[in-house]
């Protein structure tokens, strides 16, 4: 599963900043608008998340609690000594529409002492955010990124996330179908081929693969390609080049597809 991982996570990458980290004993009358994804590493202290949408999220052991897409929200304090913890904002080298960002719930709340792996690591997270130390933000941000990663390998060992992406890595045939895309991407690949050699039926294959991707092949391979044609941009290459390298025949149906899943043409990307 390691390998498998690795190659489907490959160039995904959790970036964050750290926009508090300190005892927090105050209440805002108002929401905190986000256009980013936000985590709360809770160190001591209970609290209630509030949201316009959701029901209240009362913590009461230190969490990890992990929006990874916008929401508005506010922390409440429950007592007197309010809650030690860290904010960071969160975003992705991808849009929000991305697979591995749909797989995820709305929130996500881990005690981190189920986190058992990397206890080490927290206390000397939490040790550098809270402390006036130089280059502490650099530090702590670097480290929070790393924490989001391994809450994800514990969200698939234990088999925590049951729809999208990360839910289809724990079957055996979509893994396969998967490692044919993103390795042959650039290929003509079928329903029908991938079908085949991954030995299930077409009609089988279209039905599982849409059940736990949550999107069709056909989409998925486009959505793959057109983020690897990103990459691709960003080093200085030709439409008419990436167009090539990631398996379309026809430049026109390249900016199209890309305007699609982007909003933007190609030739403005980057």
């Amino acid at each position: 599963m390691s390998d498998v991982y690795d190659f489907i996570f490959e160039g995904f990458n959790f970036n964050t900043e750290i926009v508090f980290a300190g005892r927090y004993c105050g209440v805002s009358q108002n929401f905190i608008e986000c256009s980013t994804g936000l985590v709360h590493f809770i160190k001591s202290g209970n609290a209630q998340i509030e949201m316009p949408e959701m029901a209240p999220i009362k913590i009461d052991k230190p969490s990890l609690v992990f929006f990874p897409r916008p929401h508005a929200q506010r922390v409440v304090p429950l007592d007197e000594n309010g809650v030690v913890m860290v904010c960071a904002l969160t975003s992705f080298n991808a849009s929000y529409t991305h697979p591995i960002i749909m797989s995820f719930p709305e929130v996500l709340i881990i005690e981190l002492e189920k986190l058992d792996s990397v206890q080490k690591i927290l206390e000397i997270f939490f040790d550098e955010a809270l402390s006036s130390k130089l280059c502490k933000k650099q530090i702590s941000e670097k480290m929070s990124s790393a924490l989001l990663v391994y809450m994800t390998r514990y969200l698939l060992d234990n088999k925590l996330v049951h729809k999208g992406l990360i839910a289809a890595l724990t079957n055996a045939k979509i893994v396969k179908a998967l490692e044919i895309i993103h390795s042959r991407f650039n290929d003509k690949l079928t329903l029908s081929s991938v079908a085949n050699e991954v030995g299930i039926s077409r009609s089988q294959f279209a039905a599982i693969f849409s059940k736990l991707v949550e999107q069709t092949f056909f989409n998925y391979l486009t959505s793959y390609r057109i983020g690897v044609a990103q990459k691709l941009l960003r080093a200085n290459k030709s439409v008419k080049m990436v167009a090539a390298e990631v398996g379309f025949s026809n430049p026109s149906a390249f900016i199209r597809k890309f305007k699609e899943e982007t909003g933007i043409s190609p030739g403005k990307w980057g």
